[in-house]
């Protein structure tokens, strides 16, 4: 009946994909699976409505690729403030390849939305003016982001869907259209790598470490933040007994995976591998009906695929929330040829209506503190100690990006016991290079050399190119009567390349031509 929805075996599996997916992949801070478990009931609430206006969901998609094109231009002529003092085009977002990866995705929707008009030409050309300018407009908006990933999952997402339907109308050319689609992205891989070598080579270092956590725990995996927790560890292991000086060169404080298939694996093995590729396949082999929004639809979790290759699209919520959107729109054009169930429509609403009552509840209460936390930050009286925040702990202390700000509160205190009682847990789940040396400059404190020596050569390994951990270890050296080993390593740092000179590292060569004057 009108009243009655049907739930097929696709909508049970889809929804409890998205609810494994991101609850168990992103290890985010709890605010943000908050956010995800309301994007689910988005998901009910789209495939379950009797009719969507499609119009109004693809013209909000227009308008916004349309501010977003003109953010980063006025940010790229100094017209308005970029929030990465690093980055002069990121959009409202903090790093550009959020604006990229995010402004990809709607120029996606855009491009097939119109071809299909100027190939059915229903539209009105005032409408199909706006479609093409805002398209165009886009364009040198994204390359400005110099997101490769998003550049190349933007042509690809065009390409393919097309290919495939050229090649089931002309069955007798598929090969050479495979060859010559192949040799495009071939090329499009190499032009991208030679961009920026250096990064693509990072990627490649964290992708041979990532295999390196795999081989350890191939079925299982290292479990749920595994990848964040031990990659670092990992890293220092292979890089003071494998890697080369070009490698120990580029290596950095990574804590993501630039590629979702190997993350999954890294973190639930083959098992989660399994699970992952299922629903990929699910949602190949299901048969939908011939329209744009299907293809559109199918475009959009093609480009968050290839996305997922070589970045990481599942920390983006605005990338979630149209992969969403995609997802609940494929589900109502699929044909039921399956088994389903009929469940009234009205329960249905109960449900979603029930559970976003508590969700809205955690998630006014989880804006609350972190405004209350912005505007204790904004007062310089109150970061001068750290026990003005205690009062956060309860709350946030699954945020590990609070709890790095909390431990550098407590060192102006002196209070190193607590202090290391704090590192410890955060070096379980969220280690960095600083963090370590942090913890060895502590236990210095405390008189427990070669404690500290092992924490100075730990963060040595882990980043080699940061000279911090082993400028400490020189004067660490000359504490402990190693004048020889001082010396030694004072004279590599004043010799090598630096790959990022700053403040720092100015500060620290001084001290070191201080203590060591013969070395030029």
């Amino acid at each position: 009946t009108n009243n009655d929805v049907r739930v097929s075996l696709l909508d049970i599996f889809i929804l409890l994909f998205l609810f494994w997916y991101w609850i168990n992949i992103n290890n985010v801070n709890s605010i943000y699976n908050i956010g995800y478990i309301c994007l689910i009931l988005l998901y009910c609430s789209i495939r379950y409505i009797p009719k969507i206006q499609y119009d109004v969901l693809y013209w909000c998609c227009i308008i916004s690729s349309l501010i977003l094109s003109i953010w980063g231009y006025l940010q790229q002529y100094n017209l308005l403030p970029s929030p990465n003092p690093n980055f002069s085009v990121t959009g409202p977002f903090y790093h550009p390849a959020f604006y990229g990866l995010t402004l990809s995705a709607y120029l996606c929707i855009n491009f097939h939305i119109i071809k299909f008009h100027l190939r059915n030409q229903n539209q009105k050309l005032i409408y199909l003016f706006i479609e093409i300018s805002c398209f165009i407009i886009g364009i040198p908006a994204l390359i400005l982001s110099e997101s490769r990933t998003a550049c190349i999952a933007l042509v690809i997402s065009i390409i393919i869907p097309y290919v495939i339907q050229y090649i089931n109308n002309h069955t007798s050319k598929r090969i050479i259209i495979v060859i010559l689609t192949s040799i495009t992205f071939f090329i499009l891989l190499i032009v991208s790598y030679t961009f920026k070598p250096i990064s693509a080579d990072g990627r490649l270092l964290i992708w041979k470490v990532s295999c390196e956590m795999i081989k350890d725990k191939p079925i299982a995996g290292h479990g749920k933040g595994g990848f964040e927790a031990k990659y670092l560890y990992y890293q220092a292991d292979y890089l003071s007994n494998k890697g080369n000086d070009s490698e120990k060169y580029i290596a950095g404080n990574t804590h993501v995976a630039f590629n979702e298939v190997i993350k999954i694996t890294v973190e639930h093995g083959i098992l989660g591998l399994t699970i992952y590729a299922t629903f990929i396949f699910i949602l190949i082999k299901t048969k939908y009906r011939h329209t744009v929004y299907v293809l559109i639809s199918q475009s959009i979790l093609l480009l968050i695929f290839i996305q997922g290759l070589f970045s990481y699209p599942n920390i983006i919520f605005s990338i979630i929330l149209i992969g969403t959107i995609a997802l609940a729109v494929l589900a109502r054009s699929a044909y039921h040829s399956q088994k389903y169930i009929k469940i009234s429509q009205r329960y249905i609403c109960i449900i979603i209506f029930v559970s976003v009552i508590p969700l809205f509840s955690l998630t006014y209460k989880r804006f609350l503190n972190y405004h209350s936390l912005y505007n204790d930050i904004q007062n310089t009286y109150k970061i001068k100690s750290y026990s003005n925040f205690n009062k956060y702990l309860c709350d946030l202390k699954g945020d590990n990006i609070f709890l790095l700000f909390y431990i550098g509160l407590m060192s102006k205190d002196k209070n190193y016991t607590e202090q290391l009682n704090y590192i410890s847990i955060l070096e379980k789940k969220y280690p960095t290079s600083s963090l370590i040396i942090l913890k060895g400059d502590l236990l210095r404190k405390k008189t427990l050399l070669n404690e500290a020596e092992k924490m100075y050569k730990l963060a040595a390994n882990m980043v080699p190119s940061l000279q911090q951990a082993r400028g400490r270890l020189v004067f660490l050296y000359k504490e402990m009567g190693k004048q020889q080993e001082a010396y030694q390593l004072a004279r590599e740092l004043m010799s090598e390349k630096v790959k990022n000179y700053g403040f720092n590292t100015f500060k620290l060569h001084q001290k070191l031509k201080d203590e060591f004057p013969n070395i030029k």
